[in-house]
């Protein structure tokens, strides 16, 4: 993977995602109760875009896709789960303006603070009992362990000759 290019790309993204989250959040309508759920809809849009960009924001600073790819889909798995829900929670406060309560809200932060604690703990957890260079225990082999993208690369060019 080109690292500039990356980094580029990254840079281009978050001026986008920040410039259209905090266009939503901060936008501007005449004070009605028709467009009441339309706001609140639309912040919870950029707050979700913010999200999103804090997520890119992340990996351009620490280059966690280039240190340790479970680090980055961990982080990755995460944020989308909380952006899923505020996306669908703003579709839904179009339909329903009371969909959105405190007690729904609640539910949902700990359901993503669970998922966070269950997702890190079975990524973390094999590496105390294990060494950490193997990464050989049941469901984190399944996941984790992939053919390197220049053996793959290779693989398939030897494949193709062949044909």
């Amino acid at each position: 993977m080109n690292e500039t290019l990356y980094s580029f790309s990254l840079v281009a993204l978050l001026s986008l995602m920040f410039f259209m989250g905090f266009s939503l959040i901060f936008m501007h309508l005449p004070e009605n109760k028709k467009s009441r759920s339309f706001l609140q809809s639309c912040r919870l849009m950029g707050a979700a875009l913010i999200v999103l960009a804090i997520n890119c924001t992340l990996h351009l600073v620490f280059s966690i896709r280039m240190r340790d790819s479970v680090i980055a889909i961990l982080v990755n798995l995460s944020t989308y789960f909380i952006c899923y829900w505020l996306f669908s929670c703003a579709l839904m406060t179009l339909l329903d303006k009371t969909y959105l309560t405190r007690k729904r809200f609640l539910y949902h932060f700990f359901l993503w603070l669970l998922f966070l604690t269950v997702s890190t703990l079975l990524i973390f957890i094999p590496f105390f009992y294990k060494n950490r260079n193997s990464r050989s225990s049941g469901f984190l082999s399944y996941c984790v362990r992939c053919i390197p993208c220049s053996q793959a690369s290779q693989d398939i060019s030897q494949v193709s000759e062949t044909v």
